[in-house]
């Protein structure tokens, strides 16, 4: 007896291991981000925004 498979209506289903990857490199990136300016290892100035 076959199964239907189930029908699973949320995003990963549909995205490939690539984006996937990419995505969660964007994500630590970010959070990387944030702890080198709240440790202040880096700063706006420094990055010439100010």
């Amino acid at each position: 007896m076959t199964r239907t498979p189930i029908n699973d209506p949320t995003p990963r289903a549909a995205t490939n291991g690539g984006v996937r990857l990419a995505g969660t490199l964007v994500i630590a990136a970010l959070v990387l981000a944030i702890i080198l300016l709240a440790l202040d290892v880096i700063t706006f100035e420094q990055l010439g925004f100010f």
